[in-house]
């Protein structure tokens, strides 16, 4: 609906409260004010062309507020564990904690075996 040019400026004006508008730009913009709100633009009061620059950022955020956004992914992992690397009291809690029945002091490579399979 816009130019690149215009919503360029207009963005320029979020940021820096500053714009650049040459006649084209001007007229373009009060073409876009006649459709949005129907009234009309004084391009030689800056008030005027400032008070349309407010418009038009503000109709660009609600438009941009209003894109369908994709939904967010919600990740399900799984701790991957490197039973080598773990202390024997580590590995003992783990085989308890997943109900493993080992005895009373089973070796380090029992617990690793039965934690892997």
């Amino acid at each position: 609906m816009i130019s690149e040019d215009l919503k360029q400026q207009a963005i320029r004006y979020q940021k820096s409260r500053s714009f650049a508008l040459n006649n084209v730009l001007k007229d373009e913009l009060a073409i876009w004010l006649k459709a949005y709100k129907g009234t009309t633009l004084n391009k030689g009061c800056g008030t005027c062309v400032r008070n349309a620059m407010n418009d038009l950022t503000y109709w660009m955020q609600t438009e941009k507020a209003q894109e369908v956004k994709p939904a967010k992914i919600q990740f399900i992992g799984v701790k991957q564990y490197s039973y080598q690397s773990m202390s024997y009291n580590d590995l003992k809690a783990l085989a308890q904690e997943r109900g493993l029945k080992m005895g009373q002091a089973p070796k380090k490579a029992d617990l690793i075996k039965a934690l892997e399979s």
